[in-house]
């Protein structure tokens, strides 16, 4: 009992400095690991769990969400908030700022200004206080202000001036400064805004990342904190909204990358040559209001995209410069305008907008018409730490480049960093805890009805979705995705350690697995042993193997360069973190039973363990531990070792760092355990029963090079053959199109299946 409790504690201290690692706040930390100790007590499917669900969650719901809505961000802007004014006091009285001279700037950034000399100056201060690596030119587009902004330049020096002698009016004032820009791309920037760290990072970031962006704005925020705006909507009637006004700027729902109709000209960065294609902005627009709008139609009908960027925040202080009375001053243009700009783009409007506030969920990502897909599984995919969690993220990467909207559910709610930022800038919507209860309830009630398909992972994770899903979400395909048979697994270990009969926690997970087949209309495993037993198994099932991780390329043996060169002719690598049992069972094995065969002929063989939580005990005798590296660390590894070894005892599923290795042109020795389920692995892998073969296997690798270049060539065929992401392609038009392929009724007339009612575990 006492060894169980310190592995316990042992395994929550691991898991509270990946937590922290990953950017949790102590709220966050001390709720996740809540979370996994009451999942450890009360297992989905126990009586126990039954009893939480109706006592306790409704207890710990409200200190869930205090916990994820305790973040840094929040902090950060909520500490900042005493700055979000324009300065005090008489000009003589500023502090000089001095911006940095850049012969070639990649950015000009132009501050149309009149008057309100106090803004300008506090403007510009905030930008040359933000961080950034994009060199930059500031440019101050003077429209004859009345007041003392002619005279900035006495205490802002590095600024760029541009005064016209007479008022031309926001629009005019901007084509016409513009022309004095040097920068590849423009930034119009109001002077009634306060950048942010990163924004304008963020916004070139936005620009890079697709060729085909033409137009990108920031998420702008009021000075108290709340939201302005997260991209704008245009109605078919031309009317605007700013979406997410009001709200909290951290909500999920503001905090993605996406396409939109138009940004606010508040902050806009548009590449300067396709400025100049455009003409700038219309001058029918003049004097302002609808200029901004009218660009991003613009923009489109060229071919390219208007875009928002989260991650570009930029305080906007609005109504400094025309107020908010639409009926008199500049601001009556808003009306004015809104007809003009109808009459122009009317027919657009008609074809590609939305009607009104009920289409809101399509409207607000540019997504009506496209197939609309929610992701679930257990956590933010994090893609370099375990084979499992890099399958989820290659599926949500492809889904997008396919042209699906994505939604993302963390069943534990938790945005991990860096993952989440990633998974955003590609435009997936993460649903974390930020507002969002226990198994996104809500987010199904309001929006189930608007999916076309819903990719479900891991049996604990089903059992918190499914009744939901069914409910609200009846005519989306629902593929589960079935990572192992975790009922299998655990009675394969069951068997290892000795014992006879049924595992009750394989019965436990298979209670779990069947639910999920049943529910499912198609079932999707890595494995095709998994796949061959489910058809066996379960007849009702509609199973496929599907790549573990697929690939564009994969390299073709025969080229210019030795494979051979540069690597350590007697080191064996093995990759896996002992947070997974059967890697940890494996590698001691091997090094207690496999690894004194291969020193006793080889005394110059080493071992290279790399992986979260390997026991630093197991070092000596030509082993090394290294633990958890980076992505470019582990490419290293590959690069320098003679093969991969994979000495897994039980398990289940398509083992991830045997695929890896041999995508890497690496030969791989393993078992059969580790070699199961990968189609045409017997020749590729020559699996190993027993501890004599394991080890002349990973010697005749080492000391025959012949044998060496076989098996590196095997392997590669068989990644070009298995997992080519054209096989993944065909897999998203097959299963998850929203109507069956073979043309016949869709989910809504499908009948829903019991799970079977058995006790044998095969």
């Amino acid at each position: 009992m006492l060894t169980r409790l310190r592995n316990q504690f042992q395994r929550a201290r691991r898991l509270n400095a990946d937590l922290e690692r990953q950017g949790a706040s102590r709220a966050e930390r001390w709720s996740l690991l809540a979370q996994k100790a009451r999942r450890a007590m009360m297992p989905p499917g126990t009586r126990r769990d039954r009893a939480w669900v109706v006592v306790g969650r409704p207890l710990f719901r409200p200190l869930l969400h205090w916990a994820h809505r305790h973040r840094h961000g929040n902090e950060m802007l909520v500490a900042r908030r005493s700055e979000f004014a324009p300065v005090s006091g008489a000009l003589e009285e500023q502090e000089e700022l001095h911006f940095p001279e850049t012969a070639t700037p990649r950015c000009s950034v132009l501050v149309p200004v009149y008057g309100k000399w106090r803004h300008t100056y506090t403007c510009l201060r905030s930008i040359l206080r933000a961080a950034t690596e994009v060199p930059y030119e500031v440019l101050v587009l003077d429209d004859a202000s009345p007041d003392e902004t002619p005279r900035l330049a006495e205490k802002v020096h590095g600024v760029r001036y541009v005064r016209h002698p007479e008022n031309l009016g926001f629009l005019r004032n901007c084509n016409a400064g513009a022309a004095h820009a040097r920068g590849e791309t423009l930034l119009f920037l109001n002077n009634d805004t306060l950048v942010q760290d990163g924004w304008l990072d963020a916004l070139h970031d936005a620009l890079d990342a697709d060729p085909e962006v033409g137009l990108v704005g920031a998420k702008l925020v009021g000075a108290d904190g709340r939201l302005q705006e997260a991209g704008g909507i245009v109605f078919q009637d031309g009317s605007g909204w700013n979406y997410g006004r009001g709200d909290d700027p951290h909500a999920p729902a503001y905090d993605y990358r996406k396409e939109v109709d138009y940004c606010s000209g508040a902050c806009l960065l548009v590449p300067r040559a396709l400025w100049q294609d455009l003409g700038g902005f219309d001058d029918r627009f003049a004097p302002c209001y609808y200029e901004d709008t009218d660009l991003a139609f613009a923009v489109r009908a060229a071919g390219r995209k208007v875009v928002y960027e989260p991650r570009a925040v930029v305080v906007h202080l609005e109504g400094v410069s025309h107020g908010t009375d639409t009926s008199s001053g500049f601001k009556r243009y808003q009306e004015v305008n809104r007809v003009k700009f109808v009459d122009k783009w009317g027919e657009t409007l008609r074809r590609e907008q939305a009607v009104g506030p009920d289409e809101l969920f399509a409207a607000r990502d540019r997504s009506r018409g496209r197939p609309r897909i929610a992701v679930v599984d257990h956590q933010v995919p994090s893609w370099d730490a375990d084979a499992g969690s890099r399958h989820t993220w290659q599926w949500l990467e492809l889904f997008v480049r396919e042209g699906w909207q994505v939604h993302f559910l963390p069943d534990n709610l938790f945005p991990a960093q860096p993952y989440t930022t990633q998974l955003q800038a590609m435009g997936v919507e993460v649903l974390h805890g930020h507002g969002f209860g226990p198994h996104h309830a809500e987010w199904w009630r309001e929006h189930g009805a608007a999916l076309d398909a819903v990719h479900l992972h891991r049996p604990q994770v089903a059992a918190h979705h499914l009744d939901a899903i069914l409910e609200h979400a009846p005519q989306a395909r629902l593929v589960y995705q079935c990572h192992d048979l975790h009922h299998v697994r655990e009675q394969r270990a069951w068997e290892l350690a000795g014992h006879d009969g049924d595992s009750p926690e394989a019965l436990r997970w298979k209670a779990l697995e069947d639910r999920a087949f049943a529910a499912a209309d198609v079932v999707h495993t890595p494995s095709s042993w998994e796949r061959d037993w489910l058809r066996q198994h379960r007849p009702g099932v509609e199973a496929h193997d599907v790549p573990l991780f697929f690939y564009d390329s994969v390299p073709v043996g025969g080229g210019a360069d030795d494979p051979l060169a540069g690597r350590d002719p007697a080191t064996l690598l093995f990759v896996g973190g002992f947070r997974h049992p059967p890697n940890e069972d494996g590698v001691r094995w091997f090094v207690a039973e496999v690894w004194p065969l291969v020193r006793a002929r080889r005394p110059d063989a080493r071992l290279v363990l790399v992986g979260a939580h390997v026991d630093e005990a197991l070092a000596g005798d030509g082993v090394e531990v290294r633990g958890r590296v980076s992505e470019e660390e582990l490419a290293a590894a590959y690069a320098s070792c003679r093969a991969v070894v994979v000495p897994l005892r039980y398990g289940a599923g398509v083992k991830g760092k045997v695929v890896e290795a041999m995508a890497a042109g690496l030969p791989v020795v393993t078992t059969p355990v580790g070699a199961e389920g990968i189609p045409g692995a017997d020749a590729a892998l020559a699996p190993c029963a027993d501890a004599a073969a394991f080890a002349a296997r990973a010697l005749e690798v080492i000391e025959d090079d012949a044998a060496w270049r076989a098996a590196r060539e095997a392997g590669l065929a068989l990644v070009r053959d298995a997992f080519s992401v054209e096989r993944a392609r065909a897999i998203i038009r097959r299963d998850f199109a929203p109507t069956r392929p073979d043309g016949g009724e869709g989910n809504e007339a499908r009948e829903r299946r019991e799970p079977q009612a058995t006790r044998t575990v095969s």
